[in-house]
C-alpha cells in the first residue's frame, strides 16, 4: 500500500510540472474559449475551442478523452468527450472540436443537463476541461463501434499509419 502511494505521489508530481507547449494536463482543471458552434444537424453541433494563448498541442493520446465540467446551480456536472479534430498531430492548431448531440426537453424527456448547457454557452466562454484516462499499447485490438465509441475508434484507425513502427492489428465491427 505504501509503494502505491509513493507511486502514485511520483506520478503526480511528474503531471504538476505539466508541458509548456501541451494545453491539457493530468490532474489539473485548464480553461479554454468556445470559439464557434456550426449546426451539423437540428440536435447536433461541432464545437470549436480554442487552447489557452502559447499552448501549441491538446496533449491527447490515441483514444483518452477529455473531461469537460460545468458549475450548474448547486451542482458540477461533468462528462467526458473525444474530440474529433485534431485526430493527428498534423491537425494540431491550438484549437480543437467537439461534436455534441444536444437532448432537448420534450414532453417525454427533460432534456441533457450536459449537452443543454453546452449548447447554451455563448462565443467567447471559457470553460473547464482536464485529460481523463491513460494511454495504453496493444499489438492486436479489435473494436465494436457504436454510438459514442465512433470517434475514439476513428482516433485509433488514424493514428496508427501515421505512428512510425505502429503494426497494431485491428479488427472492426460496426455497430451503427
Amino acid at each position: 500500500m505504501k509503494k502505491n502511494a509513493e507511486a502514485k505521489a511520483i506520478e503526480l508530481a511528474q503531471y504538476s510540472k505539466g508541458d509548456d507547449e501541451l494545453a491539457l494536463q493530468k490532474h489539473r482543471w485548464v480553461s479554454v474559449r468556445r470559439k464557434n458552434k456550426p449546426e451539423l444537424r437540428k440536435d447536433t453541433r461541432c464545437y470549436t475551442f480554442s487552447l489557452p494563448q502559447g499552448k501549441l498541442s491538446l496533449g491527447l493520446g490515441t483514444c483518452q478523452h477529455i473531461q469537460l465540467r460545468f458549475h450548474s446551480e448547486d451542482r458540477m456536472v461533468a462528462r467526458p468527450y473525444t474530440p474529433t479534430r485534431p485526430v493527428v498531430e498534423s491537425e494540431e492548431d491550438e484549437v480543437f472540436q467537439l461534436v455534441v448531440k444536444t437532448y432537448f426537453p420534450n414532453d417525454d424527456q427533460p432534456g441533457g443537463v450536459m449537452s443543454n448547457s453546452h449548447d447554451c454557452i455563448p462565443l467567447n466562454e471559457e470553460i473547464e476541461f482536464i485529460i481523463e484516462g491513460k494511454e495504453m499499447r496493444f499489438n492486436r485490438v479489435t473494436l465494436i463501434q457504436g454510438k459514442s465509441g465512433t470517434t475514439p475508434g476513428y482516433q485509433m484507425i488514424a493514428r496508427i499509419p501515421e505512428t512510425e513502427g505502429d503494426n497494431t492489428e485491428i479488427i472492426i465491427i460496426e455497430a451503427n
